[in-house]
């Protein structure tokens, strides 16, 4: 560390014997120009001044164009915001989806309900959290009916929605079950899809936020809703306590929400105890404490176009995934019956082959037709793919594969009594069968991730189906090949 304190002294001192002998040796220039032009015209002396200002310039000019060399600038992407679709367009969606194919059911089904909060008065909230976190409980003190809640962890089981109301203001609560509940039947991401298909959520904790709430909670906060975080059993702590708890949630959350404490009605064993020995024990009720959680819904919920317009983007968001999922889903299954159909012609063009070689099948008929089938099944146009380069590519790529690819269908034709010791037909059958395979996995999910063909991205991904269970994958198709099925 001293040594290069030393340095950086050392270093500093001969800059500033630099700076001070450039600085005298150009005010000494700047006295003879001086002496010089004393007598001149002032004509000529601002010639040489706007003279010397343009030589600098364009000197300034050059070492900047010299020092960006090389470089190539950056693109300005511009941010485009999220499309906005009305009911119109979102209607002609789910009809070209279902004309592609796809499964619709669920997606209409979460359209009609939408509709239908749309005409409801009720404003929603739903109940998110851990399990045992008090959720029912706070139901029932909110709205005074029974939710069957007991001691046992998990008690809710299904999802049930009941109504109440702060003043003339309707509202709907959906308790739901508790994250990472066991045995319930409803996953959490269902659980997660109600929480961002409601107007408003209250995420119910209990003193802490574990890793798995804040990974939802980071969802919730993706599509937008407006959360409540209610800490349970606000009479178990003392100011003190109940101030740390929220700081330490505030930090853990990292954003400025709204954070109250609250406690469920319930009832508590009292004993009385008489002169005579005689002890007595009654239940009495405890009121719950709400008032700070009904004071923020209310503040929340006071603008109710503004709710609706913020449900429906978030519905919208959703629905978009799920349409996403299901057009992915269609796509896939499309893309494995073409992979399929090419692979059983590519086996066929391998017993008819005289010899080895993979050009008549990768540059050929088969490769292009398979290529563009599956371009057209994911709505890319075949001529932004450079299909004759692609081609050319994978076919150096399995020139490469071929041998090895032989040698290993060779030792599991092995396990075929009587076939082992045939050789030709059979063999690159099987070997352009798995090629074909292979190369048409590796293009489907290309274009099911990227939406395209780029060379070094199906370079890797048919690497990755070349060595994905071969062995077995040879046996397979060896015994379809053999037995004909």
């Amino acid at each position: 560390m001293n040594k290069i304190r030393g340095l950086i002294i050392v270093g500093t001192v001969i800059a500033l014997f630099l700076a001070l002998f450039f600085f005298v040796e150009f005010t000494g220039f700047l006295f003879d120009i001086q002496q010089q032009y004393a007598d001149s015209p002032q004509w000529l002396i601002a010639f040489y001044l706007v003279g010397v200002a343009l030589i600098a310039l364009v000197g300034l000019v050059l070492i900047y164009k010299v020092s960006r060399l090389g470089t190539s600038p950056k693109k300005v992407v511009d941010s485009q915001p999220r499309e906005v679709v009305d009911d119109e367009t979102f209607t002609q969606k789910i009809s070209e989806l279902r004309d592609k194919g796809a499964n619709t059911d669920a997606i209409e089904s979460d359209w009609q309900n939408l509709l239908s909060i749309r005409e409801k008065e009720a404003v929603t909230i739903a109940l998110f959290g851990e399990i045992n976190a008090g959720k029912s409980a706070l139901i029932q003190t909110l709205t005074g009916m029974k939710t069957g809640v007991s001691a046992r962890a998990g008690k809710t089981r299904v999802i049930t929605n009941y109504p109440f109301t702060i003043g003339q203001r309707r509202y709907e609560l959906i308790d739901m079950p508790g994250l990472s509940e066991v045995d319930a039947g409803i996953t959490d991401e269902l659980v997660r899809e109600k929480a961002i298909k409601s107007h408003l959520v209250i995420w119910v904790v209990d003193e802490e936020i574990t890793r798995s709430s804040h990974a939802h909670y980071q969802t919730l906060k993706r599509f937008g809703k407006p959360v409540i975080i209610a800490i349970n059993k606000a009479d178990y702590y003392s100011d003190t306590e109940r101030q740390q708890i929220a700081e330490r949630i505030r930090e853990q959350l990292a954003d400025n929400l709204p954070i109250v404490w609250v406690s469920a009605a319930t009832t508590k064993t009292v004993e009385k105890h008489y002169d005579d020995g005689r002890i007595e024990s009654q239940e009495i009720a405890v009121t719950g404490q709400v008032g700070d959680l009904i004071a923020v819904i209310e503040s929340l919920t006071f603008d109710r176009l503004t709710l609706d317009y913020r449900l429906n983007d978030s519905y919208f968001q959703s629905l978009e995934i799920q349409m996403n999922k299901s057009l992915s889903d269609v796509r896939r299954l499309k893309a494995e019956n073409v992979v399929k159909s090419y692979t059983k012609k590519a086996v066929f063009a391998g017993m008819a082959a005289v010899g080895p070689g993979t050009d008549v099948l990768l540059q050929g008929y088969l490769g292009m037709g398979m290529t563009k089938a599956l371009c057209d099944i994911y709505d890319v146009e075949v001529k932004s793919v450079d299909l004759e380069a692609t081609l050319a590519m994978l076919n150096d790529k399995m020139k490469k594969e071929l041998a090895l690819i032989l040698a290993l269908v060779g030792n599991v034709l092995k396990a075929f009594p009587g076939i082992g010791t045939v050789t030709g037909g059979i063999a690159h059958a099987v070997a352009y069968g798995l090629i074909f395979e292979s190369l048409g996995k590796a293009m489907s999910a290309c274009l099911d991730s990227h939406q395209g063909l780029e060379q070094h991205r199906l370079v890797s991904a048919l690497e990755e189906q070349l060595h994905d269970n071969l062995e077995k994958r040879a046996f397979n198709m060896a015994k379809a090949v053999i037995f004909k099925r």
